[in-house]
């Protein structure tokens, strides 16, 4: 994930000084080449959260225990306690592999 994020902000950065730079070598003063060069940038940044959320919401589906609950199916009961992990403190129970 992190190096998603890096690859991402290296392409909004490429494009905020790409834009500036082009509007520096128009003749645009300095204040307003790097206003619209960082207002481009937004712009895309804003668009992919867009296209992100709606990717989520297209390709996510809710996990056949909350869609069981949602139903009302009578089966289907909700725990009312949680084990301790084996990871966490060993498990209690006799492993197979003994």
């Amino acid at each position: 994930m992190q190096v998603g994020g890096a690859i991402g902000l290296s392409v909004l950065a490429t494009l905020a000084t790409r834009r500036t730079g082009d509007l520096r070598a128009g003749g645009e003063s300095a204040a307003a080449a790097l206003n619209s060069g960082y207002h481009l940038a937004y712009l895309v940044g804003a668009a992919l959260v867009v296209f992100a959320l709606v990717a989520a919401i297209g390709v996510l589906r809710p996990a056949p225990a909350a869609e069981a609950e949602a139903a009302g199916d009578p089966e289907f009961t909700m725990p009312t306690t949680l084990t301790p992990s084996c990871a966490i403190g060993g498990c209690s129970a006799p492993r197979a592999d003994r």
